[in-house]
This record gives C-alpha cells, sequence and structure tokens, in this order.
C-alpha cells in the first residue's frame, strides 16, 4: 500500500520559464469552429515533459519540510512520479533543522522521491558532525533515512580519513556501515584500521568491526612501530584505545615482543598493552617466552608486569621459572619474579624454590632468594 500522506506532501516547483510555457501552449491558441474532419492516425509522442529547473519537496504530514531536492534539465514521467536531473542539489531536515547537504552532477527520482539516485562527483554532508562523503554513485531511499554510497567512496572527517567498496549512512542516527575493503586511516594519532566490514558510530566516536581486522601504529617518520590482529575489535576514536577480541595479537619492532591473548586493550598514545585474560609474550631476540593469567606491557617503557601463574621459558638456555607475579625488564634482559618461585635449569640440571627470583634466565644468570629477600639461598652461574 503506498503512503498516502507522503504522496499528499510531495509537490513540485516550476521555473517561470516553464511555467510560461507550459501554459502558453494550452491557453494562448486561437478559437476557430470545429468542422468535420476525416479520421487520421495518431502521431505517437513523448509524453515526458522537459523543464528547465525544477524543485521537489516532500513534508510529513503536519506540514514539517522533510527535505527539498533542486535540479536543471529536468525530464519527469507524464505522472510526476520519475524524473531525471542535471546538477543536481538538496538538503535533508531533522525537526526543523538541516542535517544534510547533498550534491551531484546527474540525478533520478524514482517512484514519487521514495528513492533518490545521484551520480557523477556526488557529495554528502553532514552538518552535525562535518563528515564528508564523497562518491561516484549514491542510493537514497528517503523514508528509510538511508544513503548507500558506492565507486570511489572515501569519507573525510577530523578523526578519519576512510575508503570503501561501499558505505550505508543512516542519517537520523549518523551511524556509517563500511562494507568491503575498508580502511581507515587516523588524523589524530598516526595509525590505519583495515577490515572486510565496520561501523563508525558518528556520535559516540566509535569504529567497531565484527570482522578480522589488521591495525598499524605509525612513528612520525610513517614507518609502523606496531601492528594488531583480532576477529573483533571496537575503536574509540577519541581516546585510540582499541578493544581485541578473539585471537588478539601485538606484534611491534622496538620491542621485538609477540603478545597474544584473547582479548586485550590496546592504547596506542601510550602504547601499552593490557591483557585480562591468559597471554603469552614472545621476544624474539632472546628466545624468551613468558605466560601468565593477566598482564600489562608498555611497550614504551619495555616493561611487562605479569600476574597469576607466570611461566618464563628461554629455549637456548632451557631454563624455566615459576612465579605468582613479575616484573620483566625486557631491554634490560632481567626479570624479577615474586611468590612461589621455582627455578629450573637443564646445564648443570638444577631445581630451586624461593620466595624471590631476579636475573636474567637467557642467560642462566639468577638469584633465587627465601623469606626476607636478604638471606640467599643460591646463585647460579653458567661457566
Amino acid at each position: 500500500m503506498k503512503d498516502v500522506n507522503n504522496r499528499k506532501a510531495m509537490r513540485w516547483r516550476l521555473s517561470a520559464g516553464a511555467l510560461l510555457l507550459l501554459w502558453g501552449l494550452s491557453a494562448c491558441q486561437p478559437f476557430r469552429s470545429v468542422e468535420p474532419s476525416p479520421p487520421q492516425q495518431t502521431p505517437i509522442t513523448d509524453k515526458r515533459s522537459v523543464l528547465d529547473d525544477a524543485t521537489i519537496e516532500n513534508t510529513n504530514e503536519t506540514g514539517e519540510l522533510l527535505w527539498r531536492i533542486n535540479g536543471k534539465d529536468v525530464i519527469y514521467s507524464e505522472d510526476g512520479k520519475s524524473a531525471n536531473f542535471e546538477t543536481v542539489t538538496g538538503n535533508v531536515w531533522q525537526k526543523g533543522e538541516l542535517i544534510v547537504q547533498l550534491q551531484g552532477d546527474r540525478g533520478e527520482m524514482i517512484n514519487d522521491g521514495e528513492k533518490m539516485i545521484l551520480r557523477d562527483n556526488v557529495i554528502v554532508r553532514d552538518l552535525r558532525n562535518e563528515a564528508i562523503v564523497r562518491c561516484d554513485e549514491m542510493e537514497w531511499y528517503t523514508r528509510e533515512n538511508l544513503i548507500i554510497a558506492r565507486q570511489n567512496l572515501t569519507i573525510s572527517h577530523a578523526e578519519l580519513e576512510v575508503t570503501a567498496d561501499e558505505g550505508h549512512y543512516f542519517s537520523l542516527t549518523q551511524r556509517l556501515e563500511l562494507r568491503g575493503n575498508a580502511i581507515a586511516t587516523g588524523t589524530k594519532t598516526p595509525m590505519q584500521f583495515k577490515t572486510e566490514k565496520a561501523i563508525w558510530q558518528l556520535p559516540e566516536k566509535k569504529l567497531i568491526s565484527e570482522t578480522p581486522i589488521q591495525a598499524d601504529r605509525y612513528d612520525e617518520n610513517e614507518k609502523i612501530t606496531d601492528r594488531i590482529f583480532a576477529d573483533k575489535a571496537e575503536m574509540n576514536l577519541e581516546t585510540q584505545v582499541v578493544v581485541l577480541q578473539q585471537n588478539a595479537r601485538s606484534n611491534s619492532v622496538d620491542p621485538p615482543v609477540q603478545i597474544a591473548s584473547n582479548a586485550i586493550v590496546w592504547n596506542m598514545p601510550g602504547r601499552t598493552v593490557l591483557a585480562n585474560q591468559p597471554v603469552r609474550i614472545v621476544h624474539n631476540e632472546e628466545s624468551t617466552v613468558i605466560t601468565a593469567n593477566e598482564g600489562l606491557v608498555n611497550l614504551k617503557e619495555n616493561v611487562a608486569r605479569l600476574q597469576g601463574g607466570v611461566r618464563g621459558i628461554n629455549a637456548r638456555k632451557q631454563a624455566d621459572i615459576y612465579a605468582n607475579e613479575a616484573v620483566w625488564a625486557m631491554d634490560l634482559r632481567r626479570i624479577d619474579a615474586q611468590g612461589n618461585v621455582i627455578y629450573k635449569q637443564s646445564n648443570p640440571p638444577l631445581e630451586m624454590t624461593g620466595t624471590r627470583a631476579v636475573g636474567e634466565i637467557d642467560l642462566d644468570r639468577v638469584t633465587v632468594t627465601r623469606g626476607n629477600n636478604k638471606r640467599v639461598v643460591t646463585q647460579f652461574v653458567p661457566n
């Protein structure tokens, strides 16, 4: 069933020249007597009308203006339900406030304005959040307040520069759904976010992806310092904090470590990685692997703070350490483990227990103490 109120609210505004032309053709013919004439074949004519320019407006049942489209060189159908335009401009209102402006080189109205299509050099500007969408083709579903943009799609904003195969913008809620090869590049912090599908909630300043993502952080020389992966992610664009879920991984260049967990909170400006679930840290150069129930890694300070079931293994020296908690200074290759400490090594085969262990497990140089930390139980030094 068609929306009767919507159809009644639709109205055309024609240019003065077009009105005079239509009136002249219908009202200015000379009167003449009607003479019988033989039947003639009716010529085939194009029932479409051509106007220099026209404005289409749509209002709701209370007379509130919803949107207005202006176009030039307008060709519209006999019933007025469809039209083709050149040089299209338009405005969208919400509760009396102008919220969206749009334009394109060509346009098409379908089914009483239920759908509008703009083509070539299309620009959509949201005045509330200052996002600017550029593309070569746009479909606007006026009843659903939905704009679908595709072909050479780019979105510019104070926080992000975005490209994707297609974007679905819900103008009332200011939600943008990115589909296909979505790439978001940060303007505040040098970063890039890649995924197949993402939702950008502009008022909340959040970028959400339910599909696998890759995010890169860059330094001032535009070199990658960190690269993160996850099956799902949510990024706060204001704080530049990314929450990663399911198969979350962080690979860093300096220090050369890999951090893996099922859930990670990644602070890009501070370069901190927080894992509240079991975490695994691999130091590539030291051949050291440390696992724990949770941990916080500060990549700027080269320090990892680990808690719960901490275990450190050095494959090269075959050294193994267990503790309740530990602080690992990665640049100094030093670990400070506390609580129910167990230290093992293979060459020579030794196993010691204590309350604290301090040293470098990649060098088999560890001091284990018991009690008040002043009493040294033993010290292992390689031959």
